[in-house]
């Protein structure tokens, strides 16, 4: 299992890998934590393409509708082009 933060803050990245870090731990869960910057569209898309990946579990939230429309709404587009099931939590 990979932990992958896609996030331009390294602090406010680091401490969300941490928490999910804790909550697999308690439940026994190897992984690894990847903090990667970038626009998350391509780094979670390029990651997934490059490595034998078979579920995209990923944290979802809401943004009005103007600023989807005018930057793409991240869910949306790794749902329609990564070829992968995808968990979403909101």
């Amino acid at each position: 299992m990979t932990l992958l933060n896609v996030n331009d803050d390294k602090e406010v990245g680091d401490l969300l890998l941490e928490r999910m870090g804790t909550l697999l731990k308690v439940h026994q869960f190897d992984f690894d934590k990847i903090h990667v910057y970038g626009d998350p569209k391509e780094v979670i898309l390029d990651y997934s393409k490059e490595n034998d990946l078979d579920l995209i579990v990923f944290g979802a939230y809401g943004r009005d509708k103007i600023t989807r429309f005018l930057f793409c709404d991240t869910t949306k587009v790794i749902l329609q082009s990564s070829g992968l099931p995808l968990f979403l939590d909101h």
